[in-house]
């Protein structure tokens, strides 16, 4: 993909960006002895850019030329015997590289023109789990998953040939432990319809993350877990699950560094993001619960109409969220001063919050059509100070309506995400309005033509009204009025 400056939906550019883009994937699987089956992938991006390092605004100066490479290499192999109920193998081993080199163009940044900056990350990783199965009783069956997971990040990080603010050397080590139940009782008691669901777990997890700027950083937990479905008959689901979760902070997390934004006052005020390696992992608890409607055969023959609905609050200690400290312009600082109004961001530890949140979705599927509505709301507090937190979004609701033209072996659709206005936020300033963005797509995927097979086009146009609008705090809007078109071929040897 090669793109330059970006139309906004307010009618200005996202001039001085240029994108040269690849990305590719080849995966084969081979499978041998019946039950034995071996898989290996690779997954390649590749991006060649040039544009201000302050991605978040309408372009302008400190330009940088970047180069970001990743590659993804998976190699995995699974033993699946249906007569075997105590082995059901899975084994996974990974290795991602990614590069991300920026040249400074000019001197109108944090550095001087020519500075090379640095950032590689590599992670090696693997994963194996097995399942047992068995049935203690006639009306009662049992499956067992557990396993082990581990991995290893290292990050390598310069400027100019020397270290990098924000981007040490660093290296993290990840272990966790699971294993899980899943029961599943018929006509519990004898007395009640219909099955239940009994999934109970337990989980240990453990870290050691260090880096040339701080002292190592190593933590560990047990979070158990439960969850309970009744089904009591073909059509309804009510359900409930509580939850221990114990999260490490990630390297993005640890050690943010560039600008997060800018605001034109005066000679320019500049909020930067700073690196906070001392960061604490996360722990949360998590409650929720819900239900669930299925119903076939609605309107006509082979349609389905389905319902989901889940509520959930969760509490936590030391919370991961972005901690945001910038000075009003005008109230607390001259905006006309050099650097007297700019201000910092960083990852921070929030001693206690509180989120809660609401899931709705709604769907209807036949032969000729897809409908699809959905609708999200998410609120949440540090407990302490009654503040907003970072991670907050607007009310969102969703809609996607589809008509499958089967003579044509193709689809077309029609697809609206709109959000409220957005005052979830602890400054006037950061209030965003509410908007609606109307998308029309249209897929072909050749059947009968044998020579066609594996082909599919994708026709769409995002943004079909121009909307200005921001779904995240930027400088920049959306962009615009958007055609797309893409040209696939799945080879399957």
């Amino acid at each position: 993909r090669d793109s330059g400056s970006i139309e906004l939906g307010n009618d200005q550019e996202l001039d001085r960006a240029d994108d040269d883009l690849v990305s590719g994937m080849a995966k084969a699987e081979y499978a041998f002895k019946e039950y034995h089956r071996l898989e290996a992938s690779i997954v390649a991006f590749d991006n060649d850019a040039q544009e201000p390092n302050n991605g978040q605004g309408l372009g302008g100066p400190d330009l940088v030329e970047k180069a970001i490479r990743s590659t993804t290499l998976r190699g995995a192999y699974s033993y699946q015997n249906p007569s075997n109920r105590w082995l059901d193998l899975d084994f996974l081993a990974y290795h991602t590289a990614i590069e991300a080199d920026e040249l400074r163009l000019d001197a109108l940044g944090n550095g001087p023109a020519g500075e090379l900056l640095k950032r590689d990350v590599d992670t090696v990783g693997l994963r194996l789990d097995n399942r047992t199965r068995f049935a203690p009783m006639e009306t009662i069956q049992t499956l067992i998953t557990y396993g082990v997971e581990a991995y290893r990040d290292k990050q390598d990080g310069a400027a100019g040939g020397g270290p990098r603010g924000g981007v040490p050397d660093a290296e993290a080590d990840f272990l966790g432990l699971f294993a899980q139940a899943e029961i599943n009782i018929a006509e519990p008691f004898g007395i009640m319809p219909g099955d239940v669901l009994i999934i109970p777990g337990v989980r240990y997890d453990e870290f050691d993350i260090s880096s040339s700027i701080a002292t190592s950083n190593s933590e560990d937990s047990i979070s158990p877990r439960i969850g309970m479905s009744y089904l009591p008959n073909d059509w309804l689901v009510l359900f409930a699950n509580y939850g221990h979760a114990f999260r490490a902070p990630t390297f993005d997390e640890l050690f943010l560094t560039g600008v997060h934004f800018r605001i034109p006052i005066g000679p320019g005020i500049t909020n930067r993001f700073v690196p906070n390696p001392n960061l604490k992992p996360q722990e949360t608890e998590t409650t929720e619960f819900g239900f669930a409607l299925e119903f076939d055969d609605v309107i006509q023959t082979q349609d389905m109409l389905q319902f989901k609905a889940s509520r959930f609050l969760i509490d936590g200690n030391d919370f991961i969220d972005l901690v945001v400290v910038q000075p009003a312009p005008f109230i607390t600082c001259n905006p006309f001063i050099p650097g007297n109004c700019d201000g910092t961001t960083n990852s921070g530890n929030v001693p206690r919050v509180a989120l809660r949140g609401t899931e709705v979705e709604a769907s209807y599927e036949s032969p000729r059509l897809r409908l699809a509505l959905g609708y999200s709301t998410l609120d949440g507090e540090n407990l302490a100070t009654g503040a907003k937190l970072g991670v907050l979004a607007p009310d969102q609701f969703t809609a996607d309506a589809a008509f499958k033209w089967h003579e044509m072996e193709s689809i077309f659709g029609w697809r609206v995400l709109a959000a409220n206005k957005f005052e979830k936020v602890n400054a006037v300033a950061d209030i965003r309005d509410g908007y609606a963005a109307h998308d029309l797509y249209a897929s072909w995927q050749p059947q009968r033509f044998k020579p066609l097979r594996g082909v599919r086009l994708d026709l769409g146009v995002d943004n079909i009204f121009d909307k200005s609008y921001s779904r995240v705090f930027t400088d920049a809007p959306e962009a615009g009025r958007n055609l797309k078109i893409a040209i696939g071929y799945n080879l399957s040897l």
